[in-house]
């Protein structure tokens, strides 16, 4: 139980510290430069990821709702397999 427990923690920890980049990136940058550029510059990329991700979206949705579950559940067991 206890090897289980430790395979997990880890495997949540790396996916958790590889989704954070932008929290250390923008501290870093927080340290060596003024802070209102650096809101502006984040709220800026964050627009702009926000703005792919519904574009994205609004294709996905074009699809035939058979294929987007096909193509959900091979990546969510691909994603399973390599984690």
């Amino acid at each position: 139980m206890l090897p289980i427990l430790f395979v997990t923690y880890g495997t949540v920890f790396a996916a958790e510290i590889v989704g954070d980049k932008l929290l250390y990136t923008t501290g870093v940058l927080a340290t060596r430069y003024r802070a209102v550029p650096i809101l502006f510059g984040m709220a800026a990329a964050f627009m702009a990821k926000m703005g792919v991700a519904v574009a994205v979206g609004k294709a996905i949705s074009k699809l035939p709702p058979l294929l987007v579950a096909a193509i959900t559940a091979i990546n969510f067991f691909g994603i399973a397999v390599v984690l």
